[in-house]
């Protein structure tokens, strides 16, 4: 549980001194989260898959061309998360954020490829973007969803980026989720590009599909 300057530490990449990754294959596993109530009551807990009827749900939203952050791979990222896994890919501008609501709660695992918005201002007021003017915030996910996803995977930019306010909490959209019961969340802490992330997505889930789906 990270506390005060800790927080900045991005611990998954760290390298040890022979130039390997600290988290490897055959080392050491690493749980960390926001708080430790959330840990015990989330991040530990059983029910995950057991309850969830939908194996994943995965959301893809480009942008509309010429918009500064439209994505060329985002809605094909989502569509072959959902065939690896053989759940549902809801794709295009259209609204999603009721429907996403209700299904969320049933899914296994939820993914994310989309435009994502980190306010520092407001971090209850980061977002997803995951349709034509369809916003999905960090303050939204945690008044009013409730998740027994095993894994929700927020494939876009900073997605793991928080504000530490007072009392050390640290406040974001992977906080939020795991606040509505997800049991972990895969996240990044800087931008990433469109098309590498689509394919490391892509093997990602094939991987995770040997043992998994």
């Amino acid at each position: 549980i990270p506390h005060g300057p800790l927080h900045s530490v991005p611990f998954a990449a760290l390298m040890g001194s022979d130039g390997s990754p600290v988290v490897r294959e055959g080392g050491p596993i690493l749980t960390q989260a926001p708080s430790a109530t959330i840990l015990v009551r989330h991040c530990w807990t059983a029910y995950g898959s057991a309850d969830a009827d939908v194996s994943c749900t995965a959301v893809g939203y480009n942008g509309l061309p010429g918009e500064p952050f439209y994505l060329r791979h985002a809605e094909t990222e989502a569509q072959l998360v959902a065939t690896i896994t053989g759940g549902t890919a809801l794709t295009g501008p259209a609204a999603k954020k009721s429907d996403l609501r209700q299904v969320a709660t049933r899914s296994r695992w939820l993914h994310f490829a989309c435009h994502a918005q980190f306010i520092g201002d407001e971090p209850l007021g980061s977002f997803l973007l995951i349709g034509a003017e369809d916003q999905l915030s960090a303050r939204e996910i945690m008044a009013e969803w409730q998740l027994r996803s095993d894994v929700v995977v927020l494939s876009a930019c900073e997605t793991g980026v928080a504000k530490v306010l007072a009392g050390d909490e640290s406040l974001g959209l992977a906080r939020a989720f795991l606040h509505a019961g997800a049991r972990a969340a895969l996240v990044s802490l800087w931008s990433v590009m469109d098309r590498p992330t689509c394919l490391l997505m892509h093997r990602f889930y094939k991987e995770m599909g040997r043992q998994t789906f």
